[in-house]
């Protein structure tokens, strides 16, 4: 079902998505209450979306296995890009990855590892037909936010990230991270005191930094800050000056990449705004290994251009939670985190649903590709009517007619306008004449105002419906009758001065001889009822009400079948002054579709009578 809901209804703009299997959300969502597995919102008609890469410390062994096995497109990306890196490496990636935490704490590894986690999960963004605006990462993942972007091909960036892995792994151990709460520009005053030491190695929000650098400077700086702080697990000093020592030999490296200008705005965390022109030079991603992250800088530039919604790219709920500290209480903008380690496919299909529900197209075949899940038929839309009409009925038009006023000659030309008013209001009769989901004016009707612009006497030779008048409002009608006996029929809303819509064409003309003669006798000797299966037309989209359905009879000879109508009870079968009365006349298709019962032709009329 959620499939054939997904795959075979428009996409209208107020959206819920339940995750299939959790009885208590829908509940949730039938009673209008929030429950954590319900994603309910109005969709962003412009919606601007921008991915996030995180960077190291979000890795984790046998990240990926999951969506591999869920994901042809995820399996077929992640093994590219660990095929790409075993060429620099001392034994193949994904044996790393899934072997436990002691490799994978390397750094030589980690960072290879999480490149190729992140590129594979942004190439299945790709594939399910999410497409990003921006591109930003923290540290080691605006390397693959570059990669995502074009900046590289994958052997060149299998190569950069590796040689940026192994050398930084090759220095010697000590130095410590610690993230201390407290504003950047507080660290800033004091980092003069460590005597270069210290380094601000990432500003992750306005009141959240990192100090990377000789253990005891650090220690000694984040008390003198005083706010709260925690020790990070990492191998290195990474963004400190610990790192110099390895910056030339990335750097020659680094000049031997092939680099392209991004073919996706990339925010780098460098300077905090996009950086087309440098992020395709060797100085930018050496800079970019030392230099601070000012990951709330790209948070602000990114919220500054509009973004609607954050997608963290990534193995683990980490970058999310900076970047939601990094906006307003009061932001409308939705914040994905990654996928996490027990529940990367829940997480991922809950992401496409979040993505879903704020305006982000999905391509949810590619989502469900691998499952068994297949269209099923579902029941039309539990659409609320309520009816606004006065019941108190308008009178009716001077001339006594109840569709048209009396005859207006031309002043221009030899023709004679008949005008008149078509609404629910004053024709309350219209409303049990519903084609689809629209109310259509009876083809008897059009033939009763032509027969009534023809004129005493008149005989009609002929009708053509050029297009169904669809009543969505109050409608001027006018049927203007030239002296040759050709008439046309026009509509246009009532109160507006636009184009008008020709509907029908008729031609009339005198009477050859006198009228037939009725029947002696009807209905005919040997007539039957011949019932109309309403709830059959009605799922044909025909939904005729009471002053609508007639009660239908049959004369039949040998010769030819006779059909005829009884009005339903209280219902005048022909109140003068009108010629032809559309509300008795108008069989709901039963003079089309009887003889199907007796020849089982089977057909089914699509034009309403």
């Amino acid at each position: 079902m959620a499939y054939s809901l997904a795959t075979g209804r428009a996409p209208l703009t107020h959206r819920a998505v339940v995750r299939g299997g959790d009885p208590d959300a829908l509940r949730a969502l039938a009673r209008g209450v929030p429950h954590p597995a319900l994603h309910e919102a109005v969709a962003h008609r412009e919606p601007r979306t921008a991915f996030l890469f995180t960077g190291q410390g979000a890795h984790r062994p046998g990240m990926g296995r999951a969506l591999a096995a869920a994901f042809p497109a995820f399996a077929a990306e992640y093994d590219a890009v660990c095929a790409a890196f075993d060429v620099h490496l001392d034994r193949p990636l994904r044996d790393v990855i899934d072997a436990g935490p002691e490799l994978l704490q390397r750094t030589d590894y980690a960072q290879p590892a999480l490149f190729a986690f992140e590129a594979a999960l942004y190439a299945l963004y790709r594939a399910c037909g999410v497409h990003p605006g921006h591109l930003a990462g923290h540290s080691i993942g605006e390397l693959t936010a570059a990669y995502a972007a074009g900046v590289l091909d994958l052997p060149d960036a299998a190569r950069l990230v590796a040689a940026r892995g192994r050398l930084m792994a090759a220095l010697p151990p000590g130095g410590v991270m610690v993230a201390v709460r407290a504003r950047a520009d507080e660290a800033e005053k004091l980092l003069a005191d460590a005597s270069g030491r210290v380094a601000l190695a990432a500003v992750n929000g306005p009141g959240a930094v990192v100090l990377s650098g000789a253990e005891d400077a650090v220690a000694d700086l984040a008390a003198r800050l005083g706010g709260g702080q925690r020790r990070l697990r990492t191998s290195h000093a990474f963004h400190s000056p610990l790192l110099d020592a390895m910056l030339d030999d990335f750097r020659a490296v680094a000049a031997t990449v092939t680099y392209r200008r991004p073919s996706l705005p990339v925010v780098s965390a460098v300077t905090g705004r996009p950086e087309p022109d440098a992020l395709a030079t060797a100085d930018h991603w050496v800079r970019h290994a030392r230099d601070t992250v000012r990951w709330a800088d790209a948070v602000a530039w990114l919220d500054g251009a509009g973004t609607t919604g954050y997608v963290e790219v990534g193995p683990a709920a980490v970058l999310g939670v900076l970047t939601r500290e990094c906006l307003a209480a009061d932001s409308p903008a939705d914040v994905i985190p990654g996928v996490r380690d027990d529940a990367e496919v829940p997480d991922f299909l809950d992401a496409l649903a979040t993505l879903h529900v704020h305006g982000v197209a999905v391509d949810w075949p590619v989502a469900y590709a691998g499952s068994t899940a297949r269209r099923r038929d579902l029941p039309t839309y539990p659409f609320q009517r309520a009816r606004y009409w006065l019941d108190a009925t308008p009178p009716a038009a001077a001339s006594g007619h109840p569709l048209l006023g009396d005859a207006q000659p031309a002043a221009d030309r030899p023709e004679v306008r008949h005008s008149g008013v078509l609404s629910l209001g004053r024709q309350p009769w219209l409303a049990d004449h519903v084609i689809g989901d629209e109310v259509v004016v009876p083809v008897a009707a059009l033939v009763e105002m032509a027969w009534r612009a023809a004129g005493p006497g008149a005989a009609l030779t002929g009708l053509t419906v050029d297009t169904p008048l669809v009543l969505s409002g109050a409608t001027d009608v006018q049927v203007v009758a030239g002296p040759d006996g050709a008439m046309a029929i026009w509509s246009r809303p009532s109160g507006q001065a636009g184009e008008w819509t020709r509907h029908a064409y008729a031609e009339a003309a005198a009477p050859a001889g006198a009228a037939p003669a009725a029947p002696g006798t009807w209905p005919p000797p040997g007539a039957r009822p011949a019932g109309v299966d309403y709830d059959r037309l009605a799922g044909a989209g025909f939904r005729y009400g009471p002053a609508f359905r007639g009660s239908p009879r049959s004369g039949a000879t040998r010769a030819r079948s006779t059909p005829s109508w009884r009005c339903p009870p209280g219902r005048p079968s022909r109140p003068a002054p009108t010629g032809c009365i559309p509300r008795c006349s108008t069989p709901p298709c039963a003079a089309r579709c009887w003889p199907s019962r007796r020849t089982g032709c089977g057909c089914r009329s699509r034009c309403p009578a």
